[in-house]
């Protein structure tokens, strides 16, 4: 979570952007089984700072009046280096808020105990104020059930559709 989490007044009238890492803000995690074939049991490390961040997402989250909430389901032993590389990659951008896996659960079941124990309390159960941008399916019906829209990225998008 964002240490800082001091008040920030876009949140009232901000749509509640919750955003998936791992293959929605990282465009080659289809290359991470590769990475892990041939670098075997070298530190995850390795990995992460292989990870290319889409910057087209970034800009089309930049560009509107968004609180980026950044949900994934990494653990959180790798939060302080993810987040490096997110800045180092978009020029000193970081989401306004951020949540890594402290379960070491899947991605469903770890974000619905984010939203339970995190955001929930913070901004409320309307979940019309909500819009997910998530790469797994499971996590979408999730969403999809806590009355939350969920949409996987598209390269395509030209804005953040809302609805």
């Amino acid at each position: 979570m964002n240490q800082l989490n001091q008040p920030d007044p876009r949140a009232k009238e901000a749509a509640l952007i919750l955003l998936d890492y791992q293959a929605t803000l990282v465009s080659n995690f289809s290359e991470r089984a590769q990475w892990v074939a041939v670098n075997g049991n070298k530190p995850y490390e390795g990995w992460i700072k292989e990870e290319q961040i889409r910057l087209n997402l970034v800009e089309l989250l930049k560009a509107g009046n968004y609180r980026v909430i950044l949900i994934t389901a990494r653990p959180k032993e790798y939060e302080e280096i993810t987040l490096e590389q997110i800045k180092q990659q978009t020029g000193g951008w970081l989401p306004d808020e951020w949540y890594f896996n402290e379960w070491k659960v899947n991605p469903p079941i770890c974000k619905r105990r984010i939203l339970k124990h995190y955001i929930y309390p913070k901004y409320g159960k309307r979940g019309s104020r909500f819009m997910a941008i998530e790469s797994n399916q499971q996590t979408r019906l999730m969403y999809k059930k806590a009355g939350i829209h969920a949409l996987c990225f598209n390269n395509d998008w030209v804005e953040i559709p809302t609805k």
